[in-house]
């Protein structure tokens, strides 16, 4: 798990994060008596720089061996530099093929809340799978004033790409209005992957143990009224599945259930604090109110096996 973690980067983009945030840039450094400006890296560039760390050796045609990744990752965590130099100690390799290297994984969580354009700078052209490694190198805007602890190839006149071992993942909510301007030149850089509410409702669920503190009769009753609540967006708001509401809401569940486990009091406070609240907001000015009212009759009542089913 441990070294699994060292392979998993993350960050959340926000309207003020920008490229010194994800690249590099010039940032005050207080270490010493006096205050002085200098050189730092970014999220994304600092995880290549960990990512990337053979692929950079290999492209300066320097071995691959323990001192060059001391030098390659001077600045960055012991647990890092001692992970890659078990992976070249294994099985003593003598060659390193690009193809095979660990993978590792960077995910931007809320892409489309930053001026992406802004944030990626020049970096966007690296994100082309045709332009991934050393044969996509570029100079950044601060590549001149590369130091032991930000260069990525050289201190001098340094180059930056995306290790062909970097994966990215971007999530982002389709509906949200930010999304009108997320730039189209990066949009062709991506595949796209839907991901349904409905699709992963009961795997994320139990992954957050919903299942467990419900109990198994009470988390299969409160899957149905999840699903009938989505059904409803759809069939009585007039929206499409974009709008459906997914695990993350529902799981808020058990925040409400008391030593006792009251399934009922605590399902009306999700409601209550967690779904009437978007569901006002998609309808607002549409005079559906009333349509929400049965909704929540809906989600709130329980019926017994030989009443009518629900609607």
């Amino acid at each position: 798990v441990d070294k699994k973690n060292l392979r998993l980067g993350m960050v959340q983009f926000h309207p003020s994060y920008d490229y010194t945030d994800f690249i590099d840039g010039i940032r005050p450094d207080l270490s010493g008596k006096s205050l002085k400006y200098t050189l730092k890296n970014g999220s994304f560039k600092s995880f290549c720089r960990r990512a990337g760390v053979i692929e950079r050796i290999l492209a300066t045609k320097e071995k691959v061996n323990e001192q060059n990744i001391d030098k390659f990752l001077k600045g960055e965590d012991n647990d890092i530099i001692e992970y890659w130099k078990d992976e070249i100690n294994k099985g003593a390799k003598k060659e390193f093929n690009v193809s095979k290297l660990p993978k590792f994984l960077f995910i931007i969580d809320e892409i489309n809340r930053a001026e992406v354009s802004k944030v990626l700078g020049e970096v966007m052209y690296c994100l082309d799978p045709d332009y991934r490694g050393s044969d996509g190198a570029i100079s950044t805007q601060y590549s001149s004033l590369a130091t032991d602890e930000t260069f990525f190839i050289s201190k001098e006149n340094d180059k930056f790409f995306i290790p062909s071992n970097v994966y990215i993942i971007g999530t982002m909510n389709d509906i949200d209005r930010s999304v009108e301007v997320f730039d189209f030149a990066l949009r062709r850089r991506f595949a796209w992957y839907e991901i349904k509410a409905d699709d992963v409702m009961d795997s994320v669920l139990r992954s957050m143990n919903i299942d467990s503190e419900l109990g198994d009769n009470n988390y299969k009753k409160y899957k149905e009224k999840i699903k009938i609540l989505n059904e409803a967006i759809i069939k009585s708001l007039g929206l499409n599945e974009h709008y459906c509401i997914g695990p993350s809401y529902f799981a808020k569940i058990k925040l409400y259930l008391d030593d006792k486990g009251n399934y009922a009091d605590a399902k009306e406070k999700v409601w209550d604090n967690h779904i009437q609240q978007i569901l006002n907001e998609y309808v607002k000015g549409k005079r559906k109110e009333t349509e929400i009212v049965k909704i929540h009759e809906n989600f709130i009542t329980e019926f017994d096996s030989n009443d009518k089913k629900e609607s």
